[in-house]
């Protein structure tokens, strides 16, 4: 199994963060405010070994994971995890975001969720693709629940990706709240070897 190095972690970082902004940058076209992001963190680890993400989110219970796979010339996923509470914030703010407040509780949580996370993840998933030079895109998003953290790491060792990513960002919003999701993402053994190249 290849582990992953200095640089193409730090290539894989630029990659990410280079993602973010242009998710910000997607967030201030349909909010017309302006829209910034710090990537705060990002941790690369062993799928089979989990030991260092069953630590660093052992608080999550009652999880909702809403889960992009990444389709084409390579596999993988990005998972946008969330808290109850997190889930809760992000949804009233991006309610307040994405619909007229007047019309609020006509609008569907669970779909505000899944577009919050289809900007962020299409826009890594785009950067990556440009910069390893593949065709790989990113598929219909889906809300999956775990009871706990445990269960969420069981999914994942179902999973045939060698590699995950633990990749924390923080999205501030103009006159709104800031909201930092937590992103997991598998990656395929073949984008440790194109970032070696």
């Amino acid at each position: 199994m290849q582990l992953i190095g200095v640089n193409e972690k730090r290539l894989i970082d630029q990659v990410i963060a280079s993602g973010y902004e242009h998710a910000a940058n997607s967030f201030s076209s349909i909010t017309g405010g302006r829209v910034s992001v710090n990537h705060d963190s990002l941790e690369i680890g062993l799928c089979k070994d989990h030991k260092y993400l069953l630590k660093q989110l052992s608080h999550l219970h009652d999880l909702t994971a809403v889960k992009t796979a990444i389709i084409g010339d390579m596999k993988g996923a990005s998972y946008l995890v969330l808290s109850p509470e997190e889930k809760e914030i992000i949804a009233q703010m991006s309610l307040t975001v994405f619909g007229d407040p007047r019309f609020v509780s006509d609008v569907d949580e669970s779909a505000v969720l899944m577009e919050i996370d289809n900007i962020i993840s299409a826009a890594v998933i785009t950067e990556l693709s440009n910069a390893l030079a593949v065709n790989i895109y990113g598929d219909v998003p889906k809300m999956m629940n775990f009871k706990n953290i445990h269960r969420f790491h069981d999914h994942l060792n179902e999973g045939k990706n060698e590699h995950y990513l633990l990749s924390y960002a923080t999205f501030n919003f103009q006159c709104l709240d800031e909201i930092r999701p937590t992103f997991i993402w598998e990656i395929d053994k073949q984008i440790v070897y194109l970032a070696s190249a």
